[in-house]
């Protein structure tokens, strides 16, 4: 998540709704927030990080969004159970989480909020994996677009054992939630 991240995809929709303009502007994180969402049968897990990087690029053809992450800075306040994390989606060898998303033709007003469809891919633990991507951008302040974006993925889609509790599994949906604050790239 760390240079560029999945929360790019809402990146590069504040570019489009602040730009406005026919040739290419880039948007760049400034700071955000991303969360993943797991869930046990006896409980769920939250993990944390604010180590996340997103460029969003506007142009002619659309919205284009790369926004990524070190898996190792997602916090659940259990070490134990990060360290855990760290194992099954072996981030010594994978250490980012990155997403890519586009939007094509997508036109955003100059001021306000819009919610966008994007057509998303994140990489995790080296597979990708193709994911509906949903953002709210609000541009009410001038030269400033925070995005708050939701995506879902399978930890099967990505090749990752899913973890165990007493023998029991968690649950294979891996839901990420985030907001990143972009501004233009200077």
């Amino acid at each position: 998540m760390l240079r560029r991240q999945h929360a790019g995809p809402l990146a590069a929709f504040v570019l489009v709704l602040v730009a406005g303009q026919a040739h290419a502007a880039e948007w760049v994180s400034k700071s955000g927030e991303v969360t993943y969402h797991l869930v046990h049968k006896l409980h769920a897990v939250d993990a944390t990080t604010t180590k996340v990087e997103a460029l969003a690029i506007l142009d002619g053809a659309g919205l284009k969004v790369m926004a990524r992450a070190p898996v190792a800075s997602f916090d659940s306040k259990n070490a134990n159970r990060d360290a855990h994390m760290l194992e099954v989606v072996d981030a010594a060898q994978f250490p980012l989480v990155t997403v890519k998303a586009a939007a094509p033709g997508v036109v955003l007003p100059a001021a306000g909020k819009a919610t966008i469809k994007l057509d998303g891919m994140v990489e995790l633990k080296g597979v990708k994996a193709p994911v509906p991507i949903t953002a709210e951008v609000d541009l009410s302040t001038p030269g400033r677009a925070v995005v708050h974006f939701e995506l879902s993925t399978k930890l099967t889609a990505h090749g990752i054992e899913r973890p165990s509790l007493l023998f029991v599994p968690v649950d294979d949906e891996l839901k990420i939630t985030g907001t990143l604050t972009m501004e233009p790239k200077s």
